[in-house]
């Protein structure tokens, strides 16, 4: 399961390649269901499901998926990718020891301080930095205090924009002066998850696409 409607995970071919490699033939000795849900309410209703049906196996991608599994599910083993840290978001007890139902894979993403202070080497004397950021993304009141740190510590002023719809990002994008933001910040990995082609095609559309703000 994955929840993003306009793109699909990355490791979703290799995982089917691999299970081909291992003798696994969808449709002849395993059968591979796989959904792409539109947010976080599809994707617990869709766990739900897995669990109705008695699966063996649940493959999860991202945190949204992981959040509506691990709520419908102590008993099924889980397999999660392309986590940033789910010892923080209490999804495993830690790297080395899991615990429960679930391991898996982490991205290793850059923390939000590391990120900024690469941009700041990248944009000579940046000023001001336009975040977007969901409320209702867990990840974002654990991650939002540490940008705000490092912003205060660079001299970053940030300008935060709460969206979580498309319109809501649209909006926040559309209205920001370009001449006076260096920047444009993707705190929370639920935005990414759900609308990565629209946040990428409205924030390089604010300036020349090789340009440093064009970045992420």
């Amino acid at each position: 399961m994955h929840v993003g409607l306009d793109h699909v995970p990355p490791s979703l071919v290799p995982l089917r390649e691999d299970l081909r490699a291992l003798g696994y033939e969808d449709g002849r000795n395993i059968r591979l269901d796989f959904r792409n849900v539109a947010d976080q309410a599809t994707a617990n209703i869709t766990a739900q499901q897995f669990v109705r049906d008695q699966v063996d196996l649940i493959v999860a991608f991202e945190e949204q998926a992981v959040r509506g599994v691990k709520a419908a599910t102590t008993a099924i083993p889980v397999v999660f990718l392309h986590l940033e840290d789910p010892v923080a978001d209490g999804f495993v007890k830690s790297l080395a020891h899991p615990g429960g139902n679930m391991t898996g894979f982490i991205t290793w993403a850059a923390s939000p301080s590391k990120q900024i202070e690469l941009f700041s080497e990248v944009v000579p004397r940046p000023r001001r930095l336009l975040v977007l950021l969901d409320p209702k993304d867990p990840v974002t009141r654990r991650v939002l205090p540490e940008l705000r740190r490092a912003s205060t510590a660079l001299r970053i002023q940030v300008e935060e924009h709460e969206v979580t719809t498309a319109s809501d990002i649209e909006r926040a994008l559309g209205a920001a002066d370009r001449r006076k933001v260096d920047g444009v910040f993707i705190l929370s990995p639920t935005l990414w998850t759900n609308f990565p082609s629209l946040v990428l095609r409205l924030r390089c559309s604010m300036i020349r696409p090789t340009d440093p703000m064009c970045w992420y």
